[in-house]
């Protein structure tokens, strides 16, 4: 049996997760520009998108 699920690219889930932390913040103040960490498999680049909340 196999309990662990094939793990994706650590650099890839590492800038999903500080993207989703900043996002999941309790959406009460408003909207605020914040940065998120994307890195793109195919051309093992890394940037940075302007991502804007809203409520």
């Amino acid at each position: 049996m196999q309990r662990t699920s094939p793990a994706p690219n650590p650099r890839t889930l590492s800038g999903l997760g500080k993207c989703q932390k900043k996002i999941l913040r309790p959406a009460r103040a408003p909207p605020t520009p914040i940065l998120c960490l994307i890195h793109y498999p195919k051309t093992d680049e890394v940037a940075f998108d302007e991502t804007y909340l809203r409520t």
